[in-house]
């Protein structure tokens, strides 16, 4: 186990620069707590759109039982426990990486993605926390109200899933700062989030996946094609990554770029 933060050596360039600015970012401002909670991180089967994805590990950010912001790089087949306040509201971010690239992160909210009845309840195991693509999102929409000044467990954060489901679009076509004000503010409105709108055929050669692990994509024969909302979209590839924006007139405009 390697807690503390990752030595920007470690990840290297922009990559690791851009990293510890997420770091910094996270609160750890835990409210006292009964104990502590151990608890095995179990990662989820990751989605369609990632399958084949030969990923080099996950970036996990959490903070400790003292309230310390920590970091470690998982391999995929690893298991790794963290130990946190019991019952302390956080949220846990797991960046999937790619080579020096990484993807929009799963993540988890404590206590809400352990089972409840064992929260406050100390047993003589560990307890399994799931991380998913939705709390991955939802967590750093809590991460900004944090930043805002505001309480995010006095939001229903729980339920904002059900409306990037409902309309069976990708939440990452919002900046989770962005529907943190619009929370703030009460203008919150489901159609805030669109629907994908234009298919585009991605450049052959290379092995595209997309940032998000909510994007639709499919394959047809050595072709592959993702159904894009209006702006910007990023894929990653090894030794790669391909932006495509999408106008308001449905013009696709594809940009790849060599590492």
């Amino acid at each position: 186990m390697n807690e503390g933060l990752i030595g920007l050596e470690r990840i290297g360039g922009l990559f690791g620069l851009v990293l510890f600015l997420l770091l910094s970012s996270v609160s750890c401002k835990l409210p006292q707590a009964f104990g502590l909670h151990s608890l095995q991180i179990s990662f989820p089967i990751l989605p369609e759109c990632w399958s084949e994805l030969p990923l080099d590990g996950y970036i996990l950010v959490w903070c400790n039982e003292k309230g310390e912001k920590c970091s470690a790089f998982v391999k995929p087949d690893e298991q790794f426990s963290i130990c946190v306040p019991r019952g302390g509201k956080q949220s846990v971010l797991a960046y999937p990486v790619l080579g020096s690239q990484y993807f929009r992160p799963l993540g988890a909210l404590y206590p809400y993605d352990v089972a409840a009845e064992n929260v406050m309840t100390p047993g003589k195991t560990q307890d399994l926390i799931l991380l998913s693509a939705d709390s991955g999102y939802v967590a750093l929409v809590a991460e900004a109200l944090k930043k805002l000044g505001f309480d995010p467990w006095a939001f229903a954060l729980d339920e904002l899933s059900a409306v990037w489901e409902k309309r069976a679009c990708d939440p990452w076509q919002l900046d989770p700062s962005a529907v943190a004000e619009k929370l703030v503010s009460a203008e919150f409105r489901e159609t805030l989030f669109q629907t994908s709108t234009k298919e585009i055929e991605l450049p052959q050669g290379l092995t595209w996946w997309p940032e998000s692990p909510f994007a639709k994509t499919n394959k047809v024969d050595t072709k592959q094609y993702a159904s894009l909302n209006t702006g910007i979209c990023k894929f990653l590839a090894q030794g790669a990554y391909l932006m495509v924006q999408v106008s308001k007139e449905d013009e696709a405009t594809i940009q790849v770029h060599k590492l």
